[in-house]
Formats: C-alpha cells, structure tokens, sequence
C-alpha cells in the first residue's frame, strides 16, 4: 500500500512539472553577435534602439537607430511607446544597459528583442559599418 501511494505521488509530481514547462512561453530576448545582429536589421519591421547616452550615441552609432537613454528618468516609459509589432534590436556601449533594457522590454510584453553581444565595442571590433553624423532621432 505504501509504494502504491509513493507511486502516485511520484506520477502526479511528474505530472505537474510537464504542466508548469509546458505553459511556460518560449524565450523572447537572444543575445546575438555583431554578424547576426547585421542580418537582423535588414529584416522588416525591426526597430534599433541604442540605449547609451546622447553624446556616446552622436560620437558614432548603427545607422537607423533611436536614442532611448539608459540613464533618462523616463526611460521605461520611453521604452513603453515603443511598438510591439517590432522586432527590437538593442546595443550599449559594452552589453550590461542594453541588457537589462531587454529585460524590462520582455517584462512589458515585447518580444522578440535581440541584444548586440559586446554592444559596440563588438560591433567596432568586427569592422561593422558606424554612422558618425550628428543628426539622428533621439526619445
């Protein structure tokens, strides 16, 4: 009898864990390298954001990219306004901003979001083209 209830137990256990992974959704946030980040781009509806500060942005930046300031006190409600009908490709400088911006993008329902892996700094040492003018659209 007490197997019996052992086995049960252990049944129903498997059980609710196949029901908890299966309801779990599929990620939404990727890391990517400078050459996939590059591919992604010319996809349709994609939406580059920098998230680095206003001058690291006008010293030189993906061409097509927003500005939305890591640092700005409106940031996450910047960031909101954002459509989610786009495939959102973040950067930084190095990788820690633009990650904990995929994060909150994620939280806030948007997805899929792809981070450049090593921000800018990854994309200079992979020779990827930079856009140096001083114009550009900022939020």
């Amino acid at each position: 009898m007490e197997n019996r209830i052992i086995r049960q137990s252990l049944i129903w256990g498997l059980f609710a864990i196949i029901l908890i992974a299966g309801s779990c959704s599929p990620a939404s946030e990727y890391v990517v390298e400078p050459n996939r980040f590059s591919e992604l781009m010319t996809q349709d509806s994609v939406l580059i954001v920098d998230v680095r500060t206003p001058g690291e942005y006008q010293a030189g930046r993906i061409e097509g990219a927003i500005n939305i300031d890591f640092f700005d006190k409106d940031f996450t409600s910047k960031l909101e306004k954002l459509s989610k009908e786009n495939k959102l490709l973040l950067y930084c400088k190095s990788g820690p901003r633009s990650g904990k911006a995929a994060k909150i993008l994620a939280a806030s329902g948007f997805g899929p979001i792809y981070d450049l892996k090593g921000g800018m700094i990854a994309w200079y040492a992979a020779n990827m083209p930079v856009q140096l003018s001083s114009s550009g659209k900022r939020l």
